[in-house]
């Protein structure tokens, strides 16, 4: 115990008379009191490593990461071949027939709230601070386009994609130069025609072309708004969700108890995810829904791991999908 206690003076009178020197794990360096950083050996990381100051902390960089981050969005290549999981920091690319590999890195340098393939798979748009285009295949940065941390949707031809957020921008896939801008954050029709947003208590539909608003659908309180692939009905969601034909502008059916849905890519299955923490999946002739229980929830997050919340969140984008996923995912 005496031992003890002369060590820890030992330290604190070194301390005292030498206030520069910083221990770090095995690195030591010292700060010369006129301010002037040394250059030190890291053993860490094996080369000349400066003591970080006030002169030199705007210097600093990444060293290394570890983990994969808060996943907020996934989507599946329209191919099959890719999912895409949108997390804190950058976008982790899954190859389906090899998920026992490590999956790409997108880095993008901010969290990715939406991320969405394009139709023909070539290109990835991820959203949050900024919209950005990504080359799938090289992994390069196309277009950054500013913010767009709302929904992400395309004209059917894959011609024109629109972000959502504040407003809605419209941006040719083909020139990656912006189109127009709607003054409500929404959705784009299939056909490119309209752009439906929520909007408080009521869903606004503008016309793409003059950008006046056309019509208002109903009382509703909506959270989420989408078309299905045909654009023959809009799905409006905030604690149900109510199918809208848009021909007639006359609600179909009323689907309870959903917070969020998406509709298969082949427009036969609409999938609702609702606060009693299950995943139903709905089809014509089945009056109540197939009660299909795919994932248990905590609030608005799943409780599963990283691949499988990846399977189970992409399979909201297509459901169909699901069944020829590989149960490692």
């Amino acid at each position: 115990m005496l031992a003890w206690i002369r060590l820890s003076v030992c330290f604190m009178l070194l301390a005292v008379m030498v206030p520069g020197i910083i221990f770090s794990g095995s690195t030591v360096g010292t700060v010369s009191r006129a301010g002037t950083p040394t250059l030190v050996p890291s053993a860490t990381f094996g080369a000349i490593a400066q003591v970080i100051t006030p002169e030199n902390a705007n210097r600093l960089r990444e060293l290394t990461r570890v983990g994969k981050g808060q996943p907020y969005s996934v989507d599946w290549s329209s191919d099959g071949q890719l999912i895409a999981v949108g997390a804190g920091f950058g976008v982790w690319l899954y190859a389906t027939q090899d998920l026992s590999g490590s999956p790409r890195f997108l880095d993008t340098g901010i969290k990715v709230l939406r991320v969405r393939f394009t139709p023909d798979s070539s290109m990835l748009i991820t959203g949050g601070l900024k919209a950005q285009i990504w080359d799938v295949k090289t992994g390069n940065l196309r277009a950054s386009l500013g913010a767009g941390g709302g929904d992400i949707s395309f004209s059917a031809d894959g011609t024109i994609v629109a972000f959502g957020g504040l407003g809605t921008n419209l941006v040719s896939l083909k020139t990656l130069k912006p189109l127009s801008a709607l003054p409500c954050g929404g959705i784009l029709s299939p056909d490119a025609t309209i752009v439906a947003c929520a909007d408080g208590g009521v869903t606004r539909l503008f016309d793409v072309r003059t950008g006046q608003q056309k019509n208002v659908l109903g009382n509703t309180a909506a959270n989420q708004v989408l078309f299905n692939p045909t654009g023959t009905l809009l799905a409006v969601i905030g604690g149900n969700v109510r199918l809208w034909n848009m021909k007639t502008l006359q609600w179909a059916i009323q689907l309870e108890g959903a917070e969020r849905a998406a509709f298969s890519r082949d427009g036969s299955q609409i999938v609702t995810a609702g606060g009693d923490k299950t995943i139903k999946t709905w089809e014509v002739g089945a009056r109540k829904g197939c009660q299909a229980t795919c994932g248990k929830a905590k609030g608005a997050k799943l409780t599963l791991s990283h691949k499988k919340a990846a399977r189970a969140l992409a399979s909201l984008r297509a459901p169909s999908l699901l069944q020829r996923a590989p149960d490692s995912l």
